[in-house]
């Protein structure tokens, strides 16, 4: 019940309400993966990037192929211009679930940030098989 309300405070916008209960959760709940998720998407909507750094990586480091928690730590990545490490994470997620299509476009636009262009043309070549509509919209960003 504790954590089915702090996820609605969270999808509802009430971030206190909700880090409050993820905190609580996380003294409760010392082992859990999911509540360190949680409160990474909270601190991430907080514009505490820092913060939802240190909790994705939480709770991948109590469970490793926590996927939420990889996307959304590739993601912060990405978005703060940490370009090498965003790649790593990416690579973990596309290991997790290697049919996961965004994992692969955002990894090819990683690369591509890096001028990695060679690295970037095999993600394409996986999209492919993967998401072709995606790999269409990759395609136009690597120049063909």
């Amino acid at each position: 019940a504790q954590m089915g309300l702090a996820i609605t405070n969270l999808r509802s916008g009430r971030l206190i309400q909700a880090e409050q209960g993820f905190d609580e959760l996380a003294r409760i709940l010392p082992t859990s993966a999911d509540v360190r998720y949680f409160r990474g998407l909270v601190q991430e909507a907080k514009g505490d990037a820092r913060g939802a750094i240190a909790s994705y990586r939480e709770a991948i480091g109590l469970r490793f192929d926590h996927f939420g928690a990889n996307v959304a730590l590739a993601g912060v990545l990405a978005d703060g211009g940490f370009y090498r490490e965003a790649i790593k994470a990416y690579k973990h997620v596309v290991r997790i679930d290697d049919h996961y299509g965004p994992g692969w476009y955002d990894l090819a636009m990683m690369y591509l940030a890096i001028d990695d262009m060679a690295n970037a043309r095999q993600c394409y070549a996986i999209l492919r098989s993967v998401d072709a509509d995606l790999a269409v919209k990759l395609k136009a960003k690597l120049g063909g």
